[in-house]
């Protein structure tokens, strides 16, 4: 490691502590490990890009530092505390780092890579289970430290957005080189500044230390029975002047400190302590020059994986210390938590109610109905405790419907040319915001201290949000039926990438055309009967007619730029008007709000049964082929001898 490069990491240390001492009170412990810190950090930076690396690079290791040298000089850090680990009879010495991830959550095989360098374990867990996700990273730590840092992360820190937990755990156990005598320690006052004073231990002896003073301050160095470890112990040179003295004093006079001093004889008296120090260190990170790696619009950690929307949300440390006669026992964790980037996501609906958000959920989820039910589950919990008088807790989900699709909506624009906005407020009335959340279409407010007794219907409408967003083109054609506007032009919907939905009102009725991507030749033939069943279940022939083509697009769509491909299925629904009369039209909107999903649904449905029923199938084979097997025992072996004229001799 060079010298320089080494100087600049000093620095950092020394500013990282002088930041978490004026975020204390001052009359507050501080105990931390820099370097625990700073392998956290150091495992986040390898996954960085961009100026979010650039940045990092330069709070740590200053502006002349090379990325090269900064990946070098993190791997030397941790190879220096920890050889990997040593364990000697007087002495013990653990670093340990870990990536736990959201399972199914690939990384990047560089990253992975660069992780194996400082020996760091890579460890799925689900973050969607929050409390058992939380127990497995405490646990870890827990023994690690040899349960001396306990509950790291608090219980309402990680999120089902939470996508992953970087941990870095220190433990060191050592004897003094030579004992403080037992006998030797008393009862003596300790000042904590000019007016306080506490009884504490005192620990005494007269013996050879490592001794420096300056103008400033005294050093004493103590030494373990590992010759290359020692404890640091600095005292202003006027008594209450801790602090004048911390904030005169800079990284290169420590270095010279540790450097210039010499061994002679002293009287000491050391207090016998134990404590434990905890910090947050977002703030103090942000003011040192790593704000952007908190910054949700422009963080990038696109080396951890194929993304882009991940950042860092928080930073903890809490660290141990007890000095006593024997020598020093110490413990420290950090813990850096990544979350996707939900609020940076374009064209969503937020539900937000009071100062509590709800937004969609990270794990997909098999939804057929048009009422969303984790939104009532969320509504339900937070509508009944609030008017129980139960303490609020703020609440953050990420919802997705089957097959990956989310609850935004990325074709709002499109809805807007036919009456969204106006048939949001006739829904929602005063719930929906004047002025949505900051890049999201719709908010709708929910003022928690005025929540009716019965509030089931509001539940029931905002469950609806997604449904209702797209009821407004439905109704809009519905109307023009009715009306005989049958002039009007075609609605086009493009509801997700490459598939389309198309409306047109003539004067006899609505054709609804979806266009769907299949993906493969299986998906189309379990498609096509499918469709076929339900032309063929059309009862007295009062449910719509549904018409399905494959490749070329409907005759309603002649002329239209409609896409013509093998793989693109068209599925054309004819809306008479008993299927579009006010008393049927909702039932009629709630089954088209679905039928995609549920298309799709019943295709890999199918697949995995005749997957599993093959499985079966050979399975039950495979057994009747074992029961068919001779025996060993049926065969006897034989010698067979040759005998002159062609004749042979059996000998069993």
């Amino acid at each position: 490691m060079e010298s320089k490069s080494f100087n600049e990491v000093t620095e950092f240390i020394w500013k990282l502590f002088q930041k978490i001492k004026n975020s204390k009170r001052a009359s507050e412990c501080i105990f931390l490990s820099p370097m625990s810190v700073l392998l956290a950090v150091g495992m986040a930076y390898f996954g960085a890009a961009g100026k979010t690396k650039l940045e990092i690079q330069r709070a740590i290791f200053g502006d002349a530092a090379k990325e090269k040298d900064a990946r070098a000089l993190f791997v030397e850090i941790n190879k220096i505390l920890t050889t990997k680990s040593i364990n000697f009879n007087k002495m013990k010495l653990l670093v340990a780092n870990c990536v736990y991830i959201q399972e199914g959550f690939k990384l990047l095989t560089p990253y992975v890579e660069e992780m194996k360098k400082i020996s760091s374990d890579i460890i799925e867990v689900d973050f969607m289970d929050i409390k058992e996700a939380r127990l497995v990273i405490n646990q870890w730590i827990c023994n690690k430290t040899e349960r001396k840092i306990e509950n790291l992360i608090p219980p309402n820190l990680l999120q089902p957005i939470t996508t992953s937990v970087i941990a870095n755990a220190i433990y060191f156990k050592a004897q003094w080189s030579r004992r403080f005598e037992v006998q030797n320690t008393v009862n003596s006052d300790f000042f904590c500044d000019e007016i306080r004073r506490i009884k504490v231990k005192m620990m005494r002896d007269k013996q050879e230390f490592y001794y420096y003073e300056n103008e400033i301050c005294q050093l004493l160095g103590i030494s373990y029975k590992e010759n290359n470890f020692w404890m640091y112990i600095l005292l202003p040179k006027q008594r209450f002047a801790l602090q004048e003295m911390e904030n005169s004093l800079t990284s290169n006079q420590l270095a010279e400190m540790f450097q210039n001093g010499a061994i002679v004889d002293v009287t000491v008296k050391i207090p016998k302590f134990s404590f434990t120090s905890a910090s947050n260190m977002k703030d103090v990170l942000t003011e040192l020059g790593m704000g952007i790696i908190f910054d949700g619009e422009n963080a990038d950690f696109s080396k951890i994986c194929k993304r882009k929307d991940i950042f860092v949300s928080d930073i903890l440390h809490k660290a141990f210390l007890e000095v006593n006669e024997e020598g020093t026992e110490a413990a420290a964790a950090t813990a850096v938590t990544m979350t996707d980037k939900a609020a940076a996501m374009p064209s969503k609906q937020l539900f937000f109610f009071s100062h509590f958000k709800v937004r969609t959920m990270s794990k997909a989820t098999i939804m057929l109905d048009s009422n969303n039910k984790f939104i009532t589950e969320a509504l339900s919990n937070q509508f009944s405790n609030a008017l129980a008088g139960n303490r609020l807790e703020s609440v953050n989900f990420h919802f997705k419907d089957f097959d990956g699709l989310s609850i935004y909506l990325s074709y709002y624009e499109e809805l807007q040319e036919h009456g969204i906005n106006e048939r949001i407020r006739q829904e929602y009335g005063i719930y929906v915001a004047e002025k949505p959340e900051p890049q999201y279409n719709i908010s709708l407010i929910y003022d928690l201290t005025e929540i009716p007794q019965k509030y089931d219907d509001l539940i029931f409408k905002a469950a609806r949000l997604k449904r209702n967003c797209l009821a407004s083109v439905f109704e809009k054609y519905f109307e023009f039926q009715e009306r005989g506007d049958a002039g009007q032009n075609r609605a086009v919907i493009h509801y997700r990438e490459d598939e389309t939905m198309y409306v047109e009102a003539k004067s006899d009725r609505v054709t609804v055309i979806f266009s769907t991507v299949f993906n493969d030749p299986a998906d189309i033939i379990i498609g096509k009967i499918f469709l076929q069943e339900i032309h063929g279940k059309r009862a007295s022939q009062t449910a719509p007619q549904v018409i399905f083509s494959l490749g070329e697009p409907p005759l309603e769509l002649k002329n239209s730029n409609a896409r013509i491909s093998e793989g693109i299925g068209y599925v054309t629904f004819v809306l008479l008007p008993k299927h579009t009369c006010k008393a049927s039209r909702d039932n009629t909107i709630d089954l088209l709000s679905i039928f995609r999903s549920y298309l799709h649904y019943h295709i890999k449905g199918t697949k995995a049964f005749i997957q599993s029923r093959m499985r079966s199938k050979t399975d039950e084979f495979l057994k009747i082929l074992n029961r068919a097997k001779p025996k060993g025992s049926y065969f006897r072996k034989r010698r067979i001898t040759w005998i002159s004229n062609s004749e042979y001799r059996n000998r069993g």
